[in-house]
């Protein structure tokens, strides 16, 4: 799953993979975030000021995260 962020939002991100089957790629979002906890399949992060959470899961594959551009 490609999921695309606006990076002036504001969020509370919480990215689990439930299995190791599963794998999260935050790739070039990475350097907008303010990582609270990141383990090999377990991330919360802030984006922004934070805010609202979003709350993402997979059992097997991957979520890559990506930078939306307009």
């Amino acid at each position: 799953m490609d999921v695309y962020i606006n990076p002036e939002l504001d969020a509370n991100l919480v990215i689990e993979a439930k299995s190791i089957a599963g794998s999260i790629s935050l790739n070039d979002l990475l350097p907008l975030l303010e990582i609270i906890i990141f383990q090999d399949r377990y991330i919360e992060a802030i984006l922004g000021e934070g805010g609202n959470k979003i709350y993402m899961s997979i059992t097997s594959g991957f979520i890559e995260f990506h930078k939306l551009v307009s």
